[in-house]
């Protein structure tokens, strides 16, 4: 994939483009993967606590994932709202 958005003749057109579909399909998918499918979405710590993972592999990665994909998500309606 990188090299694709690398390789594309408009790089930064194609980064946000990568960052909002991924966006719109991982931020659904984790909600429901939490809410409906439980034994998918969520996971026990060692000390027995439930923690909500959805389409990650532990809480700490659902942040991540999140955050960055929210970057890309704001960066395209910002560059929506400017045109």
């Amino acid at each position: 994939m990188v090299l694709i958005v690398v390789t594309d003749r408009q790089p930064m057109a194609a980064l946000r483009r990568l960052f909002s579909r991924t966006a719109f399909i991982m931020l659904p998918a984790s909600i429901l993967l939490i809410k409906y499918y439980g034994n998918l979405g969520r996971a026990f710590d060692p000390y027995g606590w439930m923690e909500l993972t959805g389409v990650a592999t532990n809480k700490n990665s659902l942040g991540v994932v999140t955050f960055v994909l929210l970057l890309g998500v704001v960066w395209r309606i910002l560059s929506l709202v400017r045109i």
